[in-house]
């Protein structure tokens, strides 16, 4: 049987603990990114994928991590 007296807390690891203490920390601090913001670049990155197959054009995962890693510094 289940003991419902448990908390999940107890169960998670002192560094899973540590992140989420982490990301609350962030989400109070106003440093979150509203979904419709995350859902547009992801549409806009996938949209270019499939304009860049139509084109013929294939990268390297070594070509698609350093264009990743540039935009990330923009």
């Amino acid at each position: 049987m289940e003991d419902n007296n448990k908390d999940f807390w107890d169960e998670l690891s002192k560094e899973r603990q540590k992140n989420i203490d982490q990301a609350l920390k962030e989400v109070q601090e106003g440093k979150t990114i509203p979904h419709a913001v995350v859902r547009k670049k992801i549409l806009q990155s996938i949209r270019k994928a499939e304009r860049d197959i139509k084109e013929g054009k294939l990268y390297s995962l070594e070509e698609v991590r350093e264009m990743l890693q540039k935009k990330r510094k923009k």
